[in-house]
């Protein structure tokens, strides 16, 4: 008689897979994760300069992977510790925080940056004969207002300058707007694209392009708002005995 024990026969969970991918990767940093990602955003904009496409295809998605990754191995190392201070943190050098082995804030700083290496690069290289030079100017206007204003926002300490639902919603838009101009403009078919020739390809595009500039817009507010709401939550109210 078999006994099939209960453990084999069920799938592992992401929370599996993380963890697996944190131990696998735990000989370096979060950090340094984050920064190869970078790295890779930029030879693969690069590549497509020089229309080596399916090269650059290969650098970007290690890119994106990176973002996962990082994130499994800071928390991995983390474990069940304490979150380091930013006043602890910044007592550290640079390099002490890049090769620190937990979550750390300059990780959550360093995230955004790359996000918008990878999305304004791709789009003033690709994206420009597809989305009007205008709109790509206002893209790249607010992607750049967004990645100041949260450290901004803490500098200020008007709130946390964590990330809000518009902005997590806006980067999921930034990949479909990258994966779109990538797979339905370049010649990656036998130096040809099938998808070119398809009337709403450009139609297509647009919406997403549109769709994300209204999310970065609405992130923007929000952060604008939520940061007005917390100075005036949080300051000392004036008595007219004080006058």
């Amino acid at each position: 008689m078999f006994v099939i024990h209960k453990s084999s026969t069920q799938r592992k969970s992401p929370m599996d897979i993380s963890t697996w991918i944190g131990k696998s990767l735990g000989f370096t940093s979060a950090n340094t994760i984050t920064l190869f990602g970078g790295l890779m955003a930029l030879i693969g904009i690069l590549l497509f300069c020089i229309d080596q496409d399916w090269l650059a295809v290969a650098c970007l998605i290690i890119s994106f992977l990176t973002d996962w990754w990082d994130g499994c191995v800071a928390r991995f190392h983390q474990g069940d510790r304490s979150l380091m201070s930013r006043e602890d943190e910044a007592l550290l050098t640079f390099i002490e925080q890049l090769n620190y082995r937990g979550v750390t804030h300059l990780g959550r700083a360093l995230d955004p940056f790359i996000d918008k290496i990878r999305f304004i690069g791709l789009l003033w290289t690709i994206g420009l004969e597809y989305v009007d030079e205008g709109v790509a100017v206002l893209m790249t206007g607010l992607a750049v207002l967004l990645t100041l204003v949260r450290p901004v926002k803490r500098f200020l300490k008007l709130d946390p300058g964590g990330a809000n639902l518009w902005g997590k919603r806006k980067v999921y838009a930034e990949v479909v707007f990258i994966v779109a101009l990538v797979f339905g403009t370049r010649p990656l078919y036998n130096g040809t694209n099938p998808f070119l020739t398809m009337e709403f390809t450009p139609t297509i595009i647009s919406m997403i392009g549109t769709v994300t500039l209204f999310l970065a817009s609405a992130s923007l507010y929000t952060h604008i708002e939520n940061g007005y709401i917390y100075y005036v939550c949080t300051r000392p109210s004036s008595s007219p005995l004080d006058r």
